[in-house]
């Protein structure tokens, strides 16, 4: 069977949406990478990313993906602060939920805190060789001053016992409702050792 070849005319006109570097174009909104690094080793406390682009407030929607991660520690949670008003904020004004499930039950685990220092979004993970974690964070508006900054994030992990776990999770900083211009990523234990980041921007 042959294919031939679809000109425009036979789309009713239109033009087929173009990819461009770290983008697709042409569609209703389009996706922008704004921001990409990777660590290696295990000398790294923390990570911030306050990407310029990220924080400007000149796109609808915001996402991190971090992935092929691998803790210092085994059965570490990997957690997140937001820096706020121009400063990293670790005071108990986190309040978060978080649903995860693993292959080695069909029950569903929760954790939740209403004052807490820092927001955990993904858990148990573990640090053998052959073991890495995924997370993908959301948030909107980071350079509203009219309401507190709130972050979306969904994940995997290889945990310490080798099931795979499922995490879906919502939290926010309720200390103060002036403008977001980072994240900081940090391990529970231990420092960070291998990921990649890369973070995109959502116009409408």
């Amino acid at each position: 069977m042959a294919f031939s070849k679809i000109a425009a005319e036979n789309l009713g006109g239109s033009t087929l949406p173009a990819l461009a570097a770290g983008s697709l174009t042409g569609l209703v909104g389009s996706w922008e990478k704004l921001t990409e690094s990777t660590l290696s080793g295990y000398n790294h406390e923390t990570k911030d990313d306050e990407t310029a682009a990220m924080f400007s407030g000149n796109h609808d929607l915001y996402r991190y993906y971090i992935y092929d991660y691998q803790p210092q520690n085994d059965n570490s949670n990997l957690h997140v602060t937001f820096k706020v008003d121009g400063a990293y904020k670790s005071d108990n004004n986190y309040e978060y939920h978080t649903h995860a499930s693993y292959s080695g039950t069909s029950s569903y685990v929760s954790g939740n805190s209403a004052a807490d220092t820092k927001i955990p979004i993904i858990y148990n993970c573990g640090n053998a060789s052959d073991e890495r974690h995924y997370v993908c964070l959301e948030y909107f508006k980071p350079n509203t001053t009219t309401h507190f900054h709130m972050i979306k994030y969904s994940g995997a992990t290889q945990r310490q016992d080798n099931d795979i776990q499922l995490h879906n999770g919502v939290g926010y900083y309720r200390g103060s409702t002036a403008v977001m211009t980072g994240l900081r990523f940090f391990a529970s234990s231990g420092n960070l050792e291998n990921w990649h980041l890369v973070g995109y921007g959502l116009k409408s």
